[in-house]
This record gives C-alpha cells, structure tokens and sequence, in this order.
C-alpha cells in the first residue's frame, strides 16, 4: 500500500470529525461526562477549602477560650502565691506549684522576684538563675496577665504578683494548650 499523502489525510481526519458529529448522542454524552468530571472535581475542591475554613475557625475559637480560662486559672493562682510570699512561707508555694505541675498541661511554674531571679521553680535547675535566660524581660514588667507563645506547642503565661502597693514578684507558667484537631477519617 503507498502512503498516504497530505490531502488524504486531511480528508481521513475531515471524514472522522464529520462522523463524530453525525453522532450527536456520543457527542452528547461525551460532553455531559466530562461536564460532570470537571464538576465533581471543582465541587471537591471547594468543599475541601470549607473544610478547612471550618478547622481555622474551631482552632482560633478554641485558643481564645483556653486563653480565657488561662487568665481566669491564673487569677486564683496568683492570689495564693501572694497570701504565701507575703508570709514568707516560699516552702508552701514550692509544695503548691509541685502539685500543680502534675495536671498534664502545665509543663513548668516559675516564681520570679523583683530583681528577675528565680525563686521558686519546679525545676530545681532554674531556682536562684536569672529569669531573662528562659524567658522574655517584658513579661517581669507586665502590669496584667499575658500570654506568649514560647513554641509552636507551648504558651508562656505571665501573672503578676502584687502586695498592697507594690509588685513582688512574677508568676511564670509554661503550658501545652489542647488545640482543635481535625479527624481524618482514613485513621478510623
């Protein structure tokens, strides 16, 4: 057989197409297949993105919240630690914050004086070092509780600790805080 030249093949590819439409039904249902591919695709995206809108969402609600239950933990916390430094009983803080360390979340609890010496710590390692070497000077200083991230998993939660008309001290507390976490369902 010779080959083919140009002109038939054009008629060959002409006389394809022109059967193709003489089939409007394959045509059709050609169209309406890869019409709803493409659509299932972009619908899966988009619900993708809500999806992962929502987890955003649920993450920065439930950060809020265990900031607000953080200062509100702290408050009382404070208060107890000051009734005990102004008796000078650092022992009964020392036994206190020993204990508090075992709730999961509370990773460590610092006592820092005035001068930004560490005096109570329930890491014994730390007691009597300056507080600057662990964490930022701006949180002795602080007038009210704040809360800083010190890593991608841990928060540093400052408190001063006031007498009656002076500050005495700053209570330090390193914590892990639960944070939304989306399920996948693969892992069922």
């Amino acid at each position: 057989m010779p080959p083919l030249q140009n002109e038939e093949i054009e008629k060959v590819s002409q006389s394809t197409v022109l059967k193709l439409w003489n089939h409007k039904w394959v045509v059709t249902t050609l169209f309406f297949f890869l019409s709803s591919v493409v659509i299932y695709f972009w619908k899966d995206i988009q619900i993708e993105n809500i999806k992962q809108d929502i987890t955003n969402q649920a993450t920065e609600q439930i950060t809020q919240h265990n900031q607000q239950m953080l200062k509100a933990f702290a408050k009382p916390l404070v208060w107890t630690v000051r009734a005990e430094l102004l008796r000078g009983n650092v022992e009964e803080i020392n036994i206190f914050t020993n204990d508090l360390v075992k709730v999961q979340e509370l990773q460590m609890m610092n006592l820092v004086d005035n001068n930004g010496t560490i005096i109570s710590s329930t890491n014994k390692n730390y007691e009597s070092k300056p507080a600057a070497d662990i964490y930022p000077p701006q949180l002795m200083v602080s007038d009210s509780i704040t809360i800083l991230p010190k890593s991608d998993k841990v928060w540093i939660v400052a408190a001063p600790v006031m007498s009656y008309d002076k500050r005495i001290g700053t209570l330090l507390l390193d914590y892990t805080p639960h944070l939304f976490v989306k399920i996948d369902s693969t892992t069922k």
